[in-house]
């Protein structure tokens, strides 16, 4: 539980994973060199769900180059932890809370400095946090403000997934062995049925 991987889009895989429910590792996999480098861990780390998201617009800079963070959450249900891992200088720091715990089924992608959210624990919550602003902001009809549009039947549990599409779209399952599969347009804030997954 709490397994996730991620990689920075050019040589690095980064690897977070639960030994039991109050400690966990972080390792980095370098697929030049075919070797695995154990790093530091955040400082809380208790959890049953952990998911990451790399971002290349955002972090620390070495001989002019952006390296870019890990942005890592850590919930068990009942809580929910949202930290920064800042790769030129091998550090974690701590985030503004979600607006809510964090479940099974949550699920992190990051699209032009913006990381979008579901929420999981068989909610139907999608949330948004500007990197640059450092907050969380929730999704409405057309702007981001209270409500998201589409709360009727975007409820999300263990197996959603989010990728991105062309343009401004975002393809999300819902997951628990469940077939929709809705198209979101990160402009308008619009949620719309595409077919069915087979």
């Amino acid at each position: 539980a709490g397994s996730n991987i991620v990689d920075d889009g050019s040589r690095f895989i980064y690897s977070y994973f639960q030994t039991s429910t109050t400690v966990a590792q972080f390792w980095r996999y370098d697929t030049f060199a075919d070797s695995w480098q154990q790093l530091a861990t955040p400082a809380t780390q208790t959890g049953t769900v952990g998911n990451m998201v790399y971002s290349k617009s955002i972090g620390g800079q070495f001989s002019g180059q952006v390296f870019g963070a890990v942005y890592l959450f850590i919930g068990n249900g009942t809580a929910a932890y949202f930290y920064k891992y800042d790769i030129s200088t091998e550090t974690w720091t701590k985030l503004t809370d979600s607006p809510a715990n964090f479940g099974a089924g949550g699920v992190l992608k990051s699209v032009d400095g913006i990381i979008y959210a579901i929420r999981g624990a068989t909610t139907n919550l999608m949330w948004r946090y500007n990197i640059e602003r450092a907050s969380w902001e929730l999704p409405s009809v057309g702007l981001f403000g209270t409500e998201f549009r589409g709360t009727d039947y975007l409820g999300f549990t263990t197996g959603a997934d989010i990728v991105r599409g062309d343009g401004n779209y975002l393809y999300i399952t819902r997951g628990n062995y469940d077939n929709l599969f809705v198209r979101y347009n990160t402009v308008t804030g619009e949620a719309v049925h595409m077919t069915p997954a087979p």
